[in-house]
């Protein structure tokens, strides 16, 4: 989301800040085929809709970010 995109959809910089199993890194490029919407948000966007999301049940929370996802 924060990284400059040329015309035709590829990165301009030659390293990005990525994700790799977790872990924020910065890569090459080459190696990197997705962009999150925004690069601190750790939840989908459905679950980001969800309230007090850190307080809740984790079998709560994910039947609340599956109910966001299907409406």
């Amino acid at each position: 989301a924060n990284a400059e995109l040329d015309k035709n959809g590829g990165f301009v910089d030659e390293f990005v800040i990525c994700r790799n199993a977790g872990e924020v890194m910065m890569a090459p490029r080459e190696n990197v085929d997705l962009m999150d919407v925004s690069p601190k948000q750790m939840v989908s966007v459905a679950a980001a809709l969800i309230p007090f999301l850190e307080n809740d049940d984790a079998n709560r929370a994910l039947m609340g970010s599956n109910m966001q996802r299907q409406a």
